[in-house]
């Protein structure tokens, strides 16, 4: 079953967390990712640090599994999938879940501040 959602991101590395993003046919767009400036050098390394990426596994495995993580979400937070709002919610809230698990499984830890800087924004 498609729930019409698609994810895209990483245009430029840079830009690379700004463009993370969940959209639906209609109007809302949600960007998940951290907001601290290093995130990027976990995401593709550095010439003295490898690469831990977790922003982009996390979007891909959503993408791949939209409507499993779309149902596990509402599930655990109790949000009904009722309307496209709801729908597209959950999708960003599953890609801001599965960077937050992912970073903890490859020990990106440092102060705890970059798991705990993972978020999602509702921009439209």
């Amino acid at each position: 079953m498609s729930w019409g959602v698609s994810l895209t991101g990483f245009d430029a590395a840079t830009d690379m967390f700004d463009q993370i993003t969940a959209d639906f046919d209609g109007d809302t767009t949600y960007i998940a990712g951290p907001t601290v400036e290093y995130a990027i050098y976990n995401e593709l390394g550095t010439s003295k640090m490898e690469a831990r990426p977790f922003a982009r596994p996390a979007a891909e495995r959503v993408q791949t599994n939209t409507a499993t993580e779309v149902r596990r979400i509402s599930s655990s937070q109790g949000i009904p999938l009722n309307s496209e709002e709801n729908i597209i919610r959950c999708a960003a809230l599953a890609v801001q879940d599965r960077m937050k698990r992912i970073a903890d499984r490859k020990d990106i830890r440092d102060t705890g501040n970059l798991i705990a800087s993972i978020r999602i924004e509702q921009v439209s």
